[in-house]
């Protein structure tokens, strides 16, 4: 069993789950064992999901799915930590075809059959199983403590975080995007969702995008913050450097003065101007693309251990 770290118990609505393997019983009453990658996707954190259930399947006398679905993104009723989904009471529906599996991961809000669903997710994948179709015979929901990291080494587990915010006149959506890796994690904010245009400071509807940045910050502990700014391609490099990094500066004052930062923590704030777009600022036929402009306007918030 892996160590619970603090970080595990950070609550959130937005999870992400994918099926591992399944071994099922016969074409009668039988039972099953299903494992899931449960995925945290404001922390990056990962858990695995046991769900020992029981009912009707049809097909071989011993059915499963040996290949992992695609990650489905999911919302749970109110924000849970790893530890609310563990002992609930938990179904699982698949059809497993010969190279293709569905599956069908329903939890509810508690150890009691009558429960509310707390979250009703559908996922997909493909790769060799033993045909079979199963029902969603009621079980329970197990935590298996890990090292933290999805079942893949070497994914990143990435998340868009839509907020609400006005769009502008191009209809950019702003959004914060994390991702993380072992031993770092990379919170990126829309530019256009801190700042007005042309100007470094902090506008009021940024302060959702920074708690949530700093909430991040609160529960990894990280020993390093490095705060980037970027700008898109229009104006020269003299212009957007330090603009750049008057605005890298901008969230690493807000995030000190709002204690989300202290003198332990080691800090950098460099301005890269308009040297590392993550989006082309023209088309193709050489034409502005204010999309990918918008994309390259940004904070990028580093966090290492």
């Amino acid at each position: 069993m892996g160590k619970i770290l603090p970080v595990d118990l950070q609550t959130t609505t937005t999870w992400a789950v994918a099926s591992l393997r399944s071994v099922g019983g016969g074409e009668a009453l039988g039972g099953s064992i299903t494992l899931f990658d449960l995925v945290n996707r404001i922390t990056g954190r990962a858990h695995k999901l046991q769900v020992v259930s029981g009912g009707v399947t049809f097909g071989f006398p011993i059915t499963g799915s040996f290949s992992s679905s695609d990650y489905a993104y999911f919302h749970t009723r109110r924000p849970v930590s790893f530890t609310d989904f563990n002992g609930v009471v938990a179904g699982v529906g698949s059809i497993n075809l010969i190279y293709y599996s569905l599956t069908r991961l329903t939890l509810k809000d508690g150890t009691a059959l009558f429960s509310p669903t707390l979250a009703d997710v559908r996922m997909s994948g493909t790769g060799w199983n033993l045909p079979s179709a199963g029902g969603e015979p009621l079980g329970w929901a197990t935590v298996l403590w890990g090292n933290g990291r999805p079942v893949n080494e070497g994914d990143v587990v990435e998340t868009v975080i839509d907020l609400d915010l006005p769009s502008g006149p191009e209809d950019v959506h702003q959004h914060l995007q994390i991702t993380q890796q072992d031993d770092w994690m990379v919170i990126k904010i829309s530019g256009d969702a801190l700042f007005d245009f042309d100007k470094s400071n902090i506008k009021s509807a940024a302060e959702g995008a920074l708690k949530q940045a700093g909430s991040l910050i609160r529960v990894r502990h990280p020993r390093r913050v490095k705060i980037e700014g970027h700008t898109d391609s229009i104006g020269d490099d003299r212009y957007n450097q330090p603009l750049s990094e008057r605005r890298a500066k901008a969230v690493a004052q807000w995030l000190a003065s709002h204690k989300y930062l202290n003198s332990k923590i080691a800090l950098e704030t460099p301005g890269l101007g308009k040297s590392t777009p993550v989006a082309p600022n023209q088309r193709p036929d050489g034409s502005d693309d204010p999309i990918g402009r918008a994309k390259n306007r940004r904070v990028e918030i580093y966090l290492i251990k």
